[in-house]
């Protein structure tokens, strides 16, 4: 049941629904995701690498949806 109403978000806001899967899924392992499905974002809080202490972020956008107005 959940996998459905995933499919029928994505769908419903025209996002591919491999880009919107996939991206969510590569993400979840860092904490403090955050995703804004209608407006195709998908970013990560900062992160910080234990062998070089960089912090950065990681900020994905979806493009290619119908316009909206």
């Amino acid at each position: 049941m959940g996998l459905e109403k995933k499919k029928n978000k994505f769908s419903k806001l025209g996002i591919n629904k491999f880009y919107g899967w996939g991206f969510n899924n590569l993400l979840n392992k860092y904490e403090d995701t955050t995703n804004n499905l209608k407006e195709g974002n998908i970013s990560t809080g900062w992160i910080i690498s234990e062998n070089n202490k960089v912090r950065f972020r990681i900020s994905i956008y979806i493009l290619g949806g119908p316009q909206r107005g």
